[in-house]
């Protein structure tokens, strides 16, 4: 076992700091003492002990903050719905978990609780809906080795940076409308899109047949309550019920929707955002609707004749359930003996990047080597522009090392939030924060230093001197979490910190530093920055950290089009060159993500009627950005690159529907292009370079049978 009092250096760390209002390099410095590890707090991090250790550091806040209101706030009402789907705490707020069983573990013929609903599971994984205040008899089942929280995610739309202008119409450049490629005499037919989302315009005349009937096969609607609140007289039975058995959401099938569109039935489901309508446009839109005397057929899709089945996960953002609605949509597809395709335009940054989450497992189980015509495909994250990560690299606490304090990294909180940390488990660690103006702070207003440590066994926290804020150590060093992976690999710090400034820093404590690397992530990177020490790389979101998932990230293709002022918008931006909010891989662990890149500023699709996707920041229709046909709308983001990923994907398996997703990547991989803009490939920013729609499918052949395990 590895010492915590080993012996320090003798002396003081010189560091960098600065003013709460500066965003600049740091100027001003200050000095830092090594803590003194024979003393402070200690408690134990050993994950599946008795109580809540089996929790994920995330669910062990939430159940305090549940059964101790008056002395527990963790989260926001705001971080409550983006972090677990809650609109507020209540008296039984339920969640969605996976609960991973021991080796040799099962529930068969044995339920876990009569609060627990299980909706999916596989032979490790339990996926299952429960109330908070039944987490601690989880936690007591033998069976059960850790719970983790499945977790909401962002449909992440940003606007361009760059200022558009607006001419009067000048004639827009042909060539770069998203289907101008070979397509081999393929459009997608007999394959299903699947899109998971805000749900779908099914109304929409780019979704129809030329006939009029809807080429949307299914459409769940997590969110809508008709087939429960009609009792059974709208829509039909959903495909998830909980224990009481409760439906979750309404699904409307294809004949349920038909009769919608004839005037003979009703169909609730309605996409308020447009981010969903314009995923499936993008992916699979036939380009037949149109308005304003505009021909028809300007704004195709890249599989015009695919089948679609819909998801509604959310309105602004996808709920828990998003990719529970992932596994209905495969079921569905092997159920109509069709190959499918399913593109996911949302992401959250609550994760490790490196492929472990529950979200991850679920949608890793589904897709893979040996499971032909079934691939998954979704956008890498638009904060390539944001300061969420930083990484620090130290050395371990002996003689002559001049690195056992990494270099500090600033941080900027604006709302209450939290700092997560991933180190090794088999280094001797230490995480080291100072408060420069209104947290960890003496009691004369000087900076503090609050430091967590482990040895692998015990995790410490201690002040360098006594504090002024925290008031009470104790209690603030009970809210930071500290937990082993599932594999013992690495160990995960979880650290909510209050409104202010802080320098950061991580720290060898002992001898043993076989890696000496931290990563340092923000999960709400709306609430805070990092400054000084920012790191743009290992930012690729969950779920397209996935292993089995093709994850896309973007690039400029197109720069002007006809808007609805019969002006031309036009943004001076490269063509060809990644966009800047593209987040970069790779993964933590090194594996290459994002795999390709795909055109998405600025990507011309079917836009929703009413939807907030189309209005300006007054909630006007924003005449700039929609077409002259009114009923398209130019949009861009990963969100975007996503679902042209899959619109290519499809015509593939059109071609070869046994194609499995190992063996889609490798032909992607092999057939995608390099140029002066994507440099040497594959690297973070582009994978293995840009999507070549055309050489992929000619790469695909039609009488390879999937691989095999």
């Amino acid at each position: 076992m590895r010492n915590l009092s080993a012996r320090w250096l003798a002396g003081t760390l010189t560091v960098l700091a600065t003013s709460a209002s500066s965003f600049a390099a740091p100027a001003r410095q200050s000095h830092i003492p090594f803590p003194n590890l024979s003393v402070g707090l200690v408690k134990s991090a050993t994950r599946g002990g008795s109580g809540l250790g089996k929790l994920s550091p995330q669910l062990h806040n939430l159940y305090e903050q549940v059964t101790r209101p008056k002395t527990r706030t963790y989260f926001t009402p705001a971080q409550l719905r983006e972090r677990f789907g809650a609109e507020s705490l209540g008296t039984q707020p339920h969640v969605l978990i996976a609960i991973r069983l021991e080796h040799g573990s099962s529930i068969d013929g044995n339920p876990l609780g009569d609060d627990v609903s299980v909706l999916r599971s596989s032979q490790t994984v339990v996926y299952a809906r429960t109330t908070v205040a039944s987490l601690r008899a989880l936690c007591a089942d033998s069976r059960v080795a850790g719970i983790d929280g499945v977790k909401p995610a962002a449909f992440p739309v940003r606007g361009e940076t760059a200022v558009a202008r607006i001419r009067p119409h000048i004639p827009t450049r042909g060539g770069d409308d998203i289907s101008a490629f070979d397509h081999a005499g393929l459009t997608g037919k007999g394959v299903i899109v699947g899109i998971v989302d805000s749900g779908v315009d099914w109304k929409h005349k780019d979704l129809r047949n030329a006939d009029g009937s809807t080429r949307i096969l299914d459409l769940w609607d997590t969110t809508d309550d008709s087939w429960a609140t009609s009792k059974g007289t709208i829509g039909s039975e959903p495909p998830l019920k909980d224990k009481s058995g409760a439906p979750i959401g309404t699904l409307y099938t294809k004949e349920q929707i038909d009769a919608a569109l004839n005037g003979t039935g009703t169909v609730n489901s309605v996409d308020n955002f447009g981010h969903g309508t314009a995923c499936a446009g993008t992916a699979a839109g036939n380009g037949l609707a149109t308005g304003n005397g505009e021909p028809s057929g300007q704004y195709v899709g890249v599989a015009p004749e695919a089948d679609l089945v819909i998801v509604k996960a959310g309105e602004d953002g996808a709920s828990p359930i998003a990719t529970l609605g992932t596994a209905f949509i495969v079921d569905t597809a092997s159920k109509l003996g069709e190959p499918c395709i399913i593109s996911h335009s949302f992401g959250s940054h609550d994760s490790g990047h490196n492929g472990t989450d529950a979200e991850d497992e679920l949608l890793d189980d589904l897709a893979g080597p040996g499971k032909p015509g079934v691939v998954l495909c979704a956008a890498a994250g638009n904060e390539g522009r944001e300061a969420l990560h930083a990484r620090a690299r130290f050395g371990p606490a002996v003689d002559g090392q001049a690195d056992v304090v990494a270099e500090a990294i600033e941080l900027f909180v604006q709302t209450k939030t939290e700092l997560d940390v991933y180190v090794n488990h088999a280094d001797d660690w230490g995480i080291g924060i100072q408060g420069l103006d209104k947290f960890f702070i003496d009691a004369n207003g000087k900076p503090d230093v609050f430091y967590v440590t482990s040895d692998g066994k015990n995790v410490k926290g201690l002040m360098d001197k006594p504090a002024k804020l925290p008031a009470d150590f104790g209690a603030y060093f009970d809210t930071v979490q500290v937990q082993p992976s599932e594999d013992n690999k690495e160990d995960q710090i979880f650290i909510p910190l209050p409104p202010g400034h802080y320098m950061l820093y991580a720290l060898g404590t002992g001898k043993d530093v076989p890696d000496g690397v931290a990563d340092f992530y923000l999960p709400l990177p709306e609430d805070a920055t990092f400054g000084y020490g920012a790191d743009k790389q290992f930012m690729v979101c969950t779920p397209g950290d996935a292993a089995n998932v093709i994850t896309a990230g973007a690039y400029y293709f197109r720069h002007n089009w006809q808007n609805l002022n019969g002006q031309t918008t036009t943004y001076n931006l490269p063509d060809g060159d990644l966009c800047t909010y593209s987040n970069p891989g790779y993964r933590r662990d090194g594996t290459v993500k994002p795999e390709i890149a795909a055109p998405a500023s600025f990507t011309i699709s079917s836009l929703a009627t009413g939807s907030k996707i189309g209005k300006d920041a007054s909630g006007a229709l924003d005449k700039t950005i929609v077409t002259a046909d009114g009923v398209h709308i130019a949009w861009s983001g990963t969100s975007a690159a996503s679902p042209y990923l899959a619109g290519v994907i499809a015509l593939m398996l059109q071609k070869n529907p046994t194609l499995d997703e190992d063996q889609v990547r490798k032909i992607l991989e092999t057939t995608a292009k390099s140029d002066s803009f994507t440099g040497a490939t594959p690297n973070p920013s582009w994978g293995y370079g840009k999507i070549d729609p055309a050489a992929a499918i000619a790469a695909v052949d039609a009488e390879t049978p999937a691989a095999t395990q």
